[in-house]
């Protein structure tokens, strides 16, 4: 019996790597990767079943390097789907123009890479549409946050001149260039905007008699001056 259970199944090895051969294939597919030229490497006939233990070894350790990339691709694109989600929204992106990316978005949606069995759903292809429409989309949003920015920096502006302020008031440097984090330099400047209209409200009396003196001194020049231009005019009768 002993003797029986040490000689080896003839069956076994063929069928091992009948089922890694299938294994290969559905990467492949997936990835978007070229079966038969991964089988020419390996130097595997296509549909010959047997092998030497060797070229065994080579298919299993391509199979591991394609199971690893499916699962860096599967990380990769929902990052991705969720960077671009995102930004989409702040474009109030058009729902034709989202669907272009419909195998990302399964990324997002899918608990595995397993899940996505479908032709190149992980392909490089995918990959770096997702990354270039993520680069087209940064550039269109960081010019949107730029110009938004310089219009609330004009609007403070206005603010402290209405006020009788300066900018150096609320710690603010309108020289100060912003090339990045808009977002932070916008959000700093509506805090600023807040605290002007509070001190509009709590400087409005303070800001009444400032305008009130403006308007006395200037009446007051105006009829100096249109007195010497009388007295001008009586001296050189």
């Amino acid at each position: 019996g002993c003797l029986l259970n040490s000689i080896p199944d003839p069956g076994a090895a063929p069928v091992k790597s009948h089922r890694s051969m299938d294994r290969l294939k559905r990467l492949c597919k997936v990835l978007g990767s070229n079966y038969q030229e991964r089988l020419d490497k390996l130097g595997i006939a296509a549909g010959h079943k047997e092998m030497d233990e060797k070229t065994s070894k080579a298919l299993e350790q391509t199979i591991r390097v394609l199971e690893e990339a499916k699962e860096a691709r599967f990380s990769k694109l929902q990052a991705l789907g969720l960077k671009l989600r995102d930004l989409w929204k702040f474009h109030n992106t058009a729902p034709e123009n989202i669907l272009e990316f419909a195998e990302t978005f399964a990324c997002i949606d899918a608990e595995s890479a397993n899940e996505l069995t479908k032709e190149k759903s992980l392909s490089m292809e995918l990959i770096s549409k997702a990354t270039e429409e993520i680069n087209t989309l940064e550039a269109s949003m960081v010019a949107k946050q730029k110009k938004m920015y310089l219009g609330k920096k004009q609007k403070l502006l206005k603010l402290l001149e209405e006020t009788h302020m300066v900018p150096a008031d609320m710690k603010f440097d309108p020289k100060k260039k912003v090339e990045s984090d808009f977002p932070k330099a916008i959000s700093d400047l509506k805090i600023m905007i807040k605290q002007v209209k509070v001190q509009i409200l709590e400087r409005k009396d303070i800001v009444m008699r400032i305008e009130l003196l403006q308007h006395a001194v200037n009446n007051s020049l105006s009829v100096k001056t249109s007195e010497s231009k009388k007295y001008v005019l009586v001296y050189s009768n």
